[in-house]
Formats: C-alpha cells, sequence, structure tokens
C-alpha cells in the first residue's frame, strides 16, 4: 500500500460487519480517498515443542496455509460485498499476520480515519482486538467505532 490518505477498516468476515464495511467505503467515497481494508491471520502457539526458545514463531506448513486462504476468502468476500455500490472506489485488501503485526502496520501510518466495529465478543479464531491497538498506534488518526445495524436499534 503507498502512503496515499485512506480509510482504514478492520475486516474479520462477521456476517453482520458488512455496516462496518459500508460506513468505511462511505466515508472513503465522501473524502476522495483509497480503502483499505485489513483482516489479522491468527496464529498458533507461538512455541515449538522441539524448540521452545526459537526466537520466531512457527506455524505448521498446512495450519499456516488454511489461515492464509481464511484470510483471503474473507477479504474476497469483503470486496465483492462493496463492489456494485462503490464501483469507483479504490479499495485495497491486506491480511496480517497476528505474530508480527507490530511490524506490518507501518503502511498504514498516512490513513485519515480507522473504522472499527464494535461486538459483544470476538469473531470465533478471529479477534481483531490486537489488530485494532497496532493501527490506533500506528496512525494516531480519529478511530470511529461502528456498531453492527442491528445493535443500533436497541440503543437509545
Amino acid at each position: 500500500m503507498s502512503r496515499q490518505s485512506s480509510v482504514v477498516v478492520g475486516w474479520d468476515g462477521r456476517p453482520q460487519s458488512g455496516h462496518v464495511l459500508e460506513v468505511a467505503a462511505d466515508e472513503a467515497s465522501r473524502q476522495g480517498l483509497r480503502l483499505a481494508i485489513v483482516t489479522l491471520v491468527p496464529s498458533p502457539d507461538p512455541t515449538d515443542p522441539a524448540d521452545p526458545t526459537g526466537p520466531e514463531p512457527r506455524w505448521p506448513g498446512q495450519e499456516a496455509v488454511d489461515a492464509c486462504d481464511q484470510a483471503r476468502r474473507a477479504l474476497a468476500q469483503a470486496r465483492s460485498m462493496l463492489a456494485q455500490t462503490y464501483a469507483d472506489l479504490e479499495v485495497s485488501t491486506h491480511y496480517l499476520h497476528r505474530a508480527y503485526v507490530h511490524d506490518d502496520v507501518e503502511p498504514f501510518a498516512s490513513a485519515r480515519l480507522l473504522v472499527v466495529g464494535e461486538y459483544p465478543g470476538p469473531a470465533p479464531g478471529r479477534s481483531s482486538a490486537p489488530l485494532i491497538d497496532c493501527l490506533v498506534r500506528a496512525t494516531g488518526c480519529q478511530v470511529v467505532r461502528v456498531r453492527p445495524a442491528s445493535d443500533r436499534s436497541r440503543a437509545g
């Protein structure tokens, strides 16, 4: 991702998080900015029983491939959800590995807005809290927390 200003949205693939994508896309479109959709690839236990002092987390081969494939599918789903309504919006998708998330958020430092969803509990195996924390620190921009459409009707 280039250093061009953008709206960044954290996406975990939940069905109810489509509203969060729409809010982010609306804002990016309104401001004439790019939209960057970011998801977190969960990491397995970072210790390798064969080498518990190893400096790097090690993933079993197929588990890593499956986690990355799941992230790619979630990002493709997000992109397709926006394709018709926001055909002219420049959209990029990114997945970051949980074990390296602190190192991987620097490309988002020029973001103007970070849009995240507020949910009652984590998505199974895909909690985005570490990603959001790192993005907030990296960008220093305004953060908009969006409740899913079903929760907004209960607020009042």
